[in-house]
């Protein structure tokens, strides 16, 4: 399970008609076993009188662990991955702490996620994604800037997270010199029903077509060598 938030400002009109803010508590984030890191907080708005605020949360979090509660997490075989769109705290148990913007993808992972995969070196843009960069400074520049890869961040974007990511690393000649690149893959992915007891579960089952992306690397590239496939 996910937390990843945004404010909730929350403010109530005071004697004059204008918009007041109410005061900031600090709360702490229930973490499950699988949470990496210490205890994790964030300042939320809250009412100062109690009896108030009892009900704030039953309209704030108690509606939302309700919403979460119809997904029937508890007793289904099937793992179920929640994204907790908040920055309030919730009496849910949560994996990992992200931030918003990690789930929003820049141009590179945008691409990624269209084409199914992506040079990692400013040369290979130049080669393979023309339209991307004209230049190998900007590719370099778009590259720096990009959290393409940043692997563990990636893996954060919803739409992969039930997909493998593959790493070709390999050999190509450019103006008579050969030197390493990288290039990131994504695996295509389709459900297959296995049986277990007397359950009939789908799981995920992926490909890796090498033949495919050594064809589309050799496209751009010419030959290549050296070839090495590394699991994200």
């Amino acid at each position: 399970m996910f937390s990843s938030g945004f404010d909730h400002n929350t403010s109530y009109p005071d004697d004059f008609g204008n918009n007041q803010n109410l005061p900031l508590e600090l709360r702490g984030f229930l973490t499950s076993e699988r949470f990496k890191g210490g205890s994790q907080g964030v300042e939320t708005r809250t009412f100062s009188d109690s009896r108030i605020e009892a009900v704030h949360q039953q309209i704030r979090e108690a509606e939302s662990i309700q919403a979460i509660a119809r997904l029937r997490l508890v007793h289904n075989k099937q793992r179920k991955r929640v994204f907790i769109l908040s920055n309030v705290p919730l009496e849910i148990p949560i994996d990992r702490l992200v931030k918003f913007d990690d789930l929003m993808p820049d141009r590179l992972e945008y691409e990624f996620l269209k084409a199914g995969n992506i040079p990692l070196s400013p040369l290979g843009l130049l080669k393979l994604r023309p339209d991307l960069a004209v230049t190998e400074d900007a590719a370099r520049m778009m590259l720096k800037r990009s959290a393409i890869s940043q692997l563990e961040r990636l893996k954060v974007l919803p739409s992969l997270q039930r997909k493998g990511l593959i790493i070709v690393e390999f050999k190509a000649k450019n103006k008579g010199r050969s030197r390493t690149h990288k290039h990131l893959f994504m695996m295509d992915e389709e459900a297959k029903t296995v049986a277990e007891g007397d359950n009939s579960l789908k799981m995920a089952v992926s490909k890796v077509p090498i033949d495919d992306w050594t064809a589309l690397l050799e496209k751009g590239w010419g030959a290549i060598e050296e070839t090495h496939f590394f699991y994200a």
